[in-house]
């Protein structure tokens, strides 16, 4: 019987973990979708032509950097998250990706100035698509 209510007290903890997973996939999830519908609206009130491409991108790679940085405090905090972690490994794991990334968004901010605000928006999402 103490195994039987072990393995319950288990179970009930899994799906608790898993009710709890499923509610922030789903707050971020709606995070996203917000974001998403906004970013059109957003580029076109402050995106102009006399915008400096490599700026508004470094801007916004620092913007998503701090916000990293918030969600890893409030999930495990900063210190736990780098524990183990060296420059040298980071760099072997996330330098082509980071470059990537540079390079797509130079490319994209160019597409601003090219393509009316929601078409660029729809097909900027199919990306989404192909990565999953």
């Amino acid at each position: 019987c103490h195994h039987l209510a072990v393995g319950e007290m288990g179970l009930r903890q899994s799906i608790s973990d898993m009710d709890h997973s499923t509610s922030r996939a789903i707050f971020y999830s709606v995070l996203l979708a917000v974001q998403f519908g906004c970013q059109p609206i957003l580029m076109k009130e402050f995106v102009g032509g006399r915008v400096i491409n490599a700026s508004l991108a470094f801007v916004q790679e620092g913007c998503k950097l701090c916000i990293a940085l918030v969600v890893i405090h409030l999930e495990q905090g900063l210190s736990r998250s780098a524990k183990g972690w060296t420059l040298s490994s980071s760099l072997r794991g996330a330098a082509l990706p980071a470059v990537s990334y540079s390079v797509q968004n130079l490319l994209m901010l160019h597409a601003y100035h090219n393509v009316d605000f929601i078409t660029f928006n729809l097909l900027n999402q199919t990306k989404l698509l192909s990565t999953a």
